[in-house]
């Protein structure tokens, strides 16, 4: 029989509790401590005994006690929460927890992207749009005089918006065009690559064809009853993410512009020759397959507020544009660069997405472009 790992549970909600054993196979598991913010409710029994949650104020000496162990810290969180994830891992390297040792304990879980892609990949489209949240919010296809499905979701780099786009193709969509949602750091972005988005990942790991993430440990341990309800769940689609737009605020927050190195330091990526380098030939393998499938690749380019516009560099910017008008003279990618779209605050919920008012402007211009790069035949490829 296999050894059971040995583990720790950091559960940064106390429902995050409930999430991890729902999830693992607790036969590859020993659990050895749990920590979380205290829950009078939550009674934990594991071997037929009740395990105390200890809070997270006691969690130092217990490093030093089991640092020097073979002991796994699963970072649980029963939602999408970077900065937690990691500043919680960043905690545990700087007290000599090996990297290897630490594992992003959450699977992704975005509802209307699972719901989208089972519609996608069953019913004719004119379209899909991949992309991060920019292209998740910004775009609003009541606008667009085409039908088709937004598969742009938080954290999607251009790899898992690659291989959305594989599986569309895979199941025989004859789509017209695809929305490529790009921006000018997007060759600098690497999702499955950072301790914090790794979990994203798991969601198309479990819902795409032959996706396996590298080296994922925790991936290993989820039990094959969840994965099951995982990708057997039934969620309806919900082509324009109507219902999760109206859960964002509908304007910018005052407090949001006392931070705006931050917002700016967030859209500002430092590009690595690696992640450049692998990133450049995903987004060439992307448009490679829009062209193979007769469908026109079209990468979109969202504006941000007025005040990120205006402070965005410019080399990087024009850099990123250059590289879009290359792969246009050597592939044919068709841009729809939005990037100089004046609109005012009142069209954003922070510094850098649009809100619903917003995505609707923003949209109208695509939908313009677009009719134009859609009234010119595509050459043969």
């Amino acid at each position: 029989m296999e050894s059971r790992l040995n583990v720790i549970l950091l559960a940064l909600q106390p429902q995050a509790i409930q999430v991890f054993f729902q999830q693992v196979d607790m036969e590859r598991i020993q659990v050895l401590e749990v920590f979380s913010d205290y829950n009078e409710k939550i009674k934990l029994i594991l071997d037929e005994k009740q395990k105390d949650i200890k809070s997270f104020s006691a969690l130092l000496p217990y490093i030093e006690k089991y640092k020097n162990m073979d002991v796994y810290w699963i970072v649980g969180s029963a939602y999408f929460e970077t900065a937690n994830l990691e500043a919680i891992a960043k905690l545990l390297r700087e007290r000599g927890i090996a990297r290897d040792h630490i594992l992003n304990g959450y699977v992704g879980n975005m509802p209307h992207y699972q719901g989208n892609l089972r519609y996608a990949e069953h019913v004719t489209l004119d379209y899909i749009a991949t992309g991060i949240s920019y292209m998740e919010v910004g775009l609003d296809a009541t606008q667009i005089p085409y039908h088709g499905a937004n598969l742009a979701v938080s954290s999607q780099d251009l790899y898992y918006g690659y291989r959305t786009a594989v599986d569309i193709f895979a199941h025989g969509n004859p789509l017209k065009f695809c929305l490529i949602g790009v921006c000018p750091y997007i060759l600098g972005y690497e999702m499955r690559r950072s301790f914090s988005t790794l979990g994203v990942g798991r969601q198309y790991e479990l819902l795409l064809p032959d996706e396996v993430l590298e080296e994922d440990l925790f991936f290993s341990l989820l039990s094959d009853s969840f994965k099951n309800a995982y990708i057997k769940c039934k969620v309806p689609e919900e082509l324009n993410n109507e219902t999760f737009k109206r859960t964002l605020q509908s304007e910018i927050l005052v407090n949001k512009f006392f931070n705006v190195e931050k917002s700016l330091a967030d859209v500002i990526v430092k590009l690595h020759q690696k992640s450049f380098m692998n990133n450049l030939q995903i987004f060439q393998d992307y448009i490679h397959l829009c062209n193979q499938h007769g469908a026109k690749p079209i990468a979109v380019m969202l504006p941000f507020s007025p005040v990120i516009h205006d402070r965005y560099p410019k080399r990087e910017l024009a850099d990123f544009r250059s590289i879009l008008r290359s792969l246009h003279d050597a592939m044919n990618l068709q841009i729809i660069d939005l990037f100089d779209l004046k609109l005012d605050y009142s069209c954003f919920y922070d510094l850098v997405h649009l809100n619903m008012h917003g995505a609707a402007m923003a949209s109208q211009a695509l939908a313009e472009q677009l009719k134009r790069i859609m009234s010119v035949q595509s050459p043969r490829t």
